[in-house]
């Protein structure tokens, strides 16, 4: 059910709030937004910042410097882990995300990064945050969530840094107040909040401090000199856990929201290449175009025909689109209805499939990350992969893009029963890796063999 909005929840006093604010000066992003990472460093370049407070644990803000290291390769991602080894928890960076772009660019300038959200040993549950009472939500929710793209990504392209984040600033403002008039903002999001306000208040009393925010837009009306949709959280009595912390590389699938990330975006390498287009003054028809040739060869390479005409075809429906919508350019949604127009035929299954991997191929991406030389390690990875190199078994990410079938002989072979002992002890300590094929008799024959299917994951050097 909802109701209108009440007088005081005005979005124009609202704005006017959040974009004037100076002590701190707010920057909300949506983690892994390219217009977000676009519009941020010319924005900063006037600003002048002598501080950068950003929105990652307190405990974590020690991997900072080796995420800006020039040499690490994104994407990349801070793991903590309990010291039982459950509570396993990712906070990834892409070339596109704007708490990556902050970092590289302070690093660049010689300023300051301070973590300052709450730390990670020390999380309340997550509890409260009930329905929407305004339907905000799913009056701007519409197919993939276009909603962000067209009030913030859209106007990315024409390259008004600050309309971009007035409009970023505006849409987590929308979303908080629906949470807040609805079920409540979460005491997770309340404690966090608190722990962020209580930071910035140090670093902007510094004399002379200029202090610049980079957070999630939605908490952004939170942290206002006078927070707006917010109140003191309720006291957490919980247990301080102790976390082991790593850097590890990360890959563009997972960061997918179908991967199951809550705060995934979707395609991830069509966001990559969306950046790196506006970044050197592209033009993104142009990168639309340019992925419809890349997934009408696809589509040809497994085994259907898809010509240039296709191709063509698929180009005029995604800038028709865009111009219907009153867009300055195509971008992932009408990339995306342009494919399934032109290419499948009207074929959801067969022909549909086909495309579909294509797409997945191109757009998805199976990127991987490296990690900076001397970067310091921790857990078991250090040990597993000294021991795995001593073993011959595959432990980088290039080795274990698809997962590997291994056929081990543990009886006969002095290496495969290392092996062999090596992976079931990695199975016994949760650590995923391997998993053990079906079981060794066959067709009620024992077998001297052993088989196992690995695949390295983030999970894995994680722990």
């Amino acid at each position: 059910m909802t109701r209108a909005l009440d007088a005081a929840d005005d979005p124009v006093v609202a704005i006017t709030e959040l974009a004037g604010s100076t002590s701190p000066w707010l920057y909300g992003v949506r983690h892994h937004s390219p217009a977000c990472s676009i519009a941020l460093p010319p924005l900063l370049e006037k600003l002048k910042p002598t501080t950068i407070a950003l929105e990652l644990p307190a405990d974590l803000g020690t991997w900072i410097p080796w995420l800006a290291h020039p040499e690490a390769e994104a994407p990349l991602a801070v793991a903590a882990v309990s010291a039982r080894g459950d509570d396993l928890g990712f906070y990834p960076f892409a070339d596109f995300s704007p708490e990556l772009v902050a970092v590289r660019w302070a690093r660049e300038h010689d300023v300051p990064v301070v973590a300052i959200d709450l730390p990670s040993s020390k999380r309340p549950p997550r509890g409260g945050g009930g329905r929407e009472a305004l339907g905000i939500v799913d009056r701007l929710h519409g197919p993939d969530d276009d909603s962000w793209e067209h009030m913030v990504e859209a106007p990315g392209t024409l390259g008004d840094p600050e309309r971009v984040r007035r409009a970023a600033l505006l849409y987590g403002w929308a979303l908080r107040l629906d949470e807040a008039r609805g079920g409540g903002v979460s005491q997770l999001d309340l404690a966090r909040e608190q722990h962020m306000r209580n930071a910035i208040a140090k670093l902007t009393a510094v004399k002379g401090a200029r202090v610049a925010a980079v957070i999630g837009s939605f908490h952004a009306a939170a942290l206002l000199e006078k927070p707006t949709l917010w109140q003191v959280p309720e006291p957490y009595g919980g247990e301080t856990k102790e976390l082991v912390s790593s850097l590890i590389p990360y890959a563009f699938e997972l960061l997918d929201a179908r991967s199951g990330y809550p705060a995934g975006i979707r395609d991830p390498q069509w966001q990559q290449r969306l950046w790196q287009t506006q970044r050197e003054g592209g033009e993104v028809a142009g990168l639309v175009a340019g992925c419809l040739v890349e997934i009408t060869r696809h589509v040809r390479s497994l085994g259907l025909p898809a010509s240039v005409p296709d191709a063509h075809a698929a180009a005029e429906v995604a800038a028709s689109l865009a111009r219907l919508r009153g867009l300055a350019a195509p971008g992932r949604r009408e990339l995306v209805e342009a494919v399934q127009t032109a290419l499948t035929h009207g074929e959801l299954l067969g022909r549909g499939r086909i495309v579909a991997k294509a797409m997945e191929h191109v757009l998805v991406g199976r990127r991987r990350g490296h990690l900076a030389p001397a970067t310091p390690r921790s857990g078991l990875g250090p040990h597993v992969a000294e021991l795995f190199a001593e073993l011959k078994l595959p432990f980088t990410a290039a080795a274990t893009i698809d997962p590997v079938d291994l056929r081990l002989d543990p009886l006969r072979s002095k290496l495969d029963r290392r092996r062999h002992v090596a992976l079931c002890r990695l199975r016994a300590c949760g650590i995923p890796y391997a998993t053990e094929a079906e079981s060794n008799a066959q067709a009620g024959r024992e077998s001297l063999t052993v088989g196992w299917r690995v695949k390295l994951t983030p999970a894995t050097e994680a722990m």
